[in-house]
């Protein structure tokens, strides 16, 4: 896969289209199914957090396993 740069978001993408949003800064990468924001130029972007669904944790045991360890992580940091 190459990287095709466009100076605005492309209305067709395919996969491997980038273009930079120049009212955030921010560098999105079409991955062929959604823009992926993989880098900043400008303040830093809003971290979105999801949790893993049980049907993700039943389905992927490393998964299962990083996330109690994420867990148990937050609480020894009080977060």
């Amino acid at each position: 896969m190459g990287i095709t740069w466009h100076s605005s978001q492309p209305l067709t993408p395919l996969t491997g289209d980038t273009y930079m949003d120049h009212q955030t800064g921010y560098a999105f990468m079409w991955d062929g199914s959604t823009w992926v924001m993989f880098a900043s130029s400008g303040p830093e972007p809003e971290i979105m957090f999801t949790a893993p669904t049980k049907e993700q944790l039943e389905k992927y045991p490393a998964l299962k396993k990083s996330w109690e360890e994420f867990l148990i992580i937050k609480r020894l940091l009080g977060v």
